[in-house]
């Protein structure tokens, strides 16, 4: 069996990353675009630093080797197999593909979902809105609707957290409903999750639901505008459909909200739907907590507010449904 040194590897590796992400023609990020820049912008490489990070993960993935393995040790055996895996993996990631698509996985919530390229890939800023229906109640037998599931990161992180509650996770994509499926599974959730293939913007979409006690999503909200500036480890990889959102016409507004059809049809969809004092969560833009916040300056909500994210930018709508 043939050996292979990781620091040359690595270094040879690093170079040649680096050198492929300053290609203007094929890795380069738009700078004037403030979203990509803080929070769509976690695929790109941007420094020979990062590029031996990212190396270096790549290494101990297709060796199956820890990063400490990695330090102490000056050669590693190496088949044929993980050769070719290695030189695949590289060239996936030197063409802007993320990483949790070339290995398949994306920890959340300390959990390792599976994703594919029909899933978004989970993000930190999205625990957030875990954290807070983790926050919300620990009563038993509560009903938790995840709308927009994609791998289902968000209700079935709260269903591993909350043992006795249950949650239905709808996403319109079938693949990226089979993928939560599969997740949900793997940790011995499926009993507690009920999945549906739905457009929950559809008008009608609310008499196929039960009455919850949490509505959370991380829905899409990208203006068509500012998704052509993103990155292309986003924009040529993750799936369009779970990121663009049409402009809305804001009631409390005489004028177009950008990006915000999904979340205006998630808020009314709320209102139908949520129990009296029921949570309501929605991820949305870097731009668009006030206009979120208007759309519920409604009869039918108290506490609204917003929650910052870890660049604490109002990253997420939080309200509670009044007592009608």
């Amino acid at each position: 069996m043939d050996t292979i040194s990781p620091r040359e590897w690595i270094l040879a590796a690093s170079e040649q990353l680096y050198k492929d992400a300053q290609n203007p023609n094929a890795n380069s990020a738009n700078t004037n675009n403030q979203e990509s820049e803080n929070f769509f912008s976690a695929s790109a490489i941007s420094t020979k630093e990062e590029a031996q990070r990212e190396a270096s993960i790549i290494l101990c993935h297709c060796l199956n080797i820890d990063k400490i393995q990695l330090r102490i040790k000056d050669s590693f055996p190496c088949t044929q197999e993980q050769r070719e895996k290695l030189k695949q993996s590289l060239e996936r990631r030197a063409q802007g593909e993320p990483m949790a698509y070339i290995f398949g996985e994306k920890e959340f919530f300390g959990i390792d979902f599976k994703v594919n390229k029909h899933t978004l890939i989970p993000r930190p800023e999205t625990e957030h809105l875990v954290e807070e229906a983790l926050n919300y109640s620990k009563e038993e037998n509560l009903r938790i609707l995840d709308l927009g599931c994609g791998s289902g990161c968000i209700g079935i992180s709260i269903l591993k957290n909350r043992t006795t509650w249950q949650a239905t996770l709808v996403d319109i994509s079938p693949e990226a409903l089979t993928i939560a499926k599969e997740n949900a599974r793997n940790l011995s959730l499926e009993e507690r999750a009920l999945f549906l293939l739905e457009d929950f913007s559809h008008e009608n979409f609310y008499t196929k639901l039960p009455q919850v006690d949490i509505l959370i999503s991380n829905p899409p909200y990208i203006p068509q505008d500012e998704y052509e500036k993103l990155h292309i480890s986003v924009k040529n990889h993750e799936p369009e459909i779970a990121l663009v959102s049409r402009d809305s016409f804001c009631l409390t507004k005489d004028e177009f909200s950008k990006g915000l059809m999904h979340i205006q049809s998630l808020i009314k969809l709320a209102e139908k739907v949520l129990k009296p004092q029921g949570l309501l969560l929605i991820e949305h833009g870097y731009n668009q907590a006030e206009e979120c916040r208007k759309l519920c300056n409604t009869d039918h909500w108290e506490s609204v507010s917003s929650g910052r994210d870890y660049a604490s930018i109002e990253r997420y709508l939080k309200a509670v449904r009044k007592e009608i």
